[in-house]
């Protein structure tokens, strides 16, 4: 799926062209309230691809690269605007904030439900209980007892989800299509509060190695929230991505443990 400048990475830009070495920081904002908006590194993974940052920053370390040392864990991963990133940051903002919240609410209609929800931003998190639990999310969806385990497959084994013949096997799992549309549910729930606006949803999915299942479930859920209707249709949940089309629902996805080695067991 093409990257998409959102309100919160195009405010990331224009405070590099302030910034005095023009550095791209994680700290977008500070509300009035005193919430802290921040990059995620799949924000800046999407200016890189976009074309908008340098993926070098000033220590060499490139964002996303194997860090087995962890000898640029201890510092934010500061990189620089390009002119490109310059160019989109003179275009005229949004009318809303950082986290993409309008100034109002829309009603949205689809096939699971009608509800009155405002725009928001959602970060999904993929792992595997075997690599250790993940802080604490709003929902946690725990796909290990329930669902079969691609692992057991040796065909799959070594596969992740980043491969179609995991991912076909996983959205085929009976109940898991109806497992993401009520995860979806939940998340405009959560999106529809009297107290959302202005608030981070987290969403964790997790199954044994954070390789097969979890991959799979979180990006379906992506490719709904965020209306790809082409990734969707792959995973045989069109129908649930369409009503987010127009949405514009600023959703951030991080598989944790997706690229680690396989657990055996």
């Amino acid at each position: 799926m093409a990257p998409r400048l959102t309100p919160k990475r195009l405010k990331a830009l224009q405070n590099a062209v302030a910034h005095p070495k023009h550095h791209i920081g994680q700290l977008i904002e500070t509300t009035d309230a005193g919430k802290k908006i921040w990059l995620t590194a799949a924000d800046e993974l999407a200016l890189e691809k976009l074309g908008y940052a340098d993926s070098i920053d000033e220590c060499g370390h490139i964002q996303g690269s194997p860090d087995p040392g962890n000898v640029h864990r201890g510092h934010p991963h500061f990189f620089s605007i390009t002119d490109a990133g310059r160019q989109a940051a003179a275009a005229q903002p949004p009318s809303t904030s950082a986290t993409g919240n309008p100034s109002r609410s829309r009603t949205t209609t689809d096939k699971v439900k009608t509800m009155t929800a405002t725009t928001g931003t959602i970060e999904i998190l993929s792992f595997g209980y075997l690599h250790g639990a993940p802080d604490d999310a709003h929902l946690t969806i725990d796909l290990r007892h329930h669902f079969r385990d691609p692992h057991v497959s040796p065909e799959l084994r070594y596969m992740t989800a980043h491969d179609a013949p995991v991912r076909a096997a996983v959205m085929a799992t009976p109940g898991i299509k109806e497992l993401i549309t009520a995860t979806v549910m939940q998340i405009e729930a959560f999106l529809a509060g009297p107290s959302a606006s202005g608030r981070l949803v987290r969403v964790a999915t997790g199954c044994a190695g954070g390789r097969h299942r979890a991959g799979t479930v979180a990006l379906a859920l992506q490719a709904a929230l965020t209306g790809d209707t082409a990734a969707a249709a792959e995973l045989g949940i069109a129908g649930l991505a369409q009503p987010y089309a127009d949405r514009h629902l600023d959703v951030s996805l991080i598989h944790r443990d997706l690229d680690k080695p396989v657990v055996e067991r």
